[in-house]
């Protein structure tokens, strides 16, 4: 980890048979806080885009509180997952955005221009991805113009967590 400063871990809140998600949640900023390490260690917290809207909106309930608990850990929420599968919620996140959170969203992994227009107006702080988002590789020239107006930064996650270990 030489030359790390800034470390964001991104997680999705779950339930288990002797865990809640504030449980979880909790587990995952104790183990941040006790980080040994003289870097800065924030949380993302992701909704699953498999998750049908009730238990999106619950995920999102049970992060804003544990935001309310770990204000200087908990800094934004994400939606990831099957690109396939669900659909971005506007309403979600504008109450995330709401409740001080960032949001940054997966999209354009796969061609859905449509999806990927109501992300772009939706104006989330950064994109994941976004493969399909420009126009030399398969991507909509209305979305690509969009995306240049938003001037939105895209995330490319080139590590995972074996990598970050080594």
């Amino acid at each position: 980890m030489d030359h790390v400063v800034y470390l964001e871990l991104r997680t999705t809140p779950r339930a288990g048979q002797d865990m809640s998600k504030e449980d979880y949640i909790a587990a995952v900023v104790t183990a941040i806080l006790a980080n040994p390490l003289e870097i800065i260690v924030k949380l993302i917290l992701s909704i699953d885009r498999r998750n049908s809207i009730e238990q999106s909106l619950d995920s999102l309930n049970v992060i804003l509180k544990m935001k309310l608990k770990y204000p200087d850990v908990i800094v934004g929420i994400d939606f990831s997952g099957n690109p396939a599968e669900g659909e971005f919620n506007e309403d979600l996140f504008k109450k995330a955005r709401e409740g001080g959170l960032k949001t940054s969203i997966h999209c354009g992994e796969i061609r859905n221009d449509e999806e990927i227009e109501k992300i772009l107006k939706f104006g989330p702080d950064r994109l994941g991805h976004a493969t399909f988002l420009h126009p030399e590789y398969e991507g909509n020239p209305n979305n690509w113009k969009l995306y240049l107006e938003k001037k939105i930064p895209v995330v490319m996650e080139s590590f995972r967590t074996q990598n970050l270990c080594s």
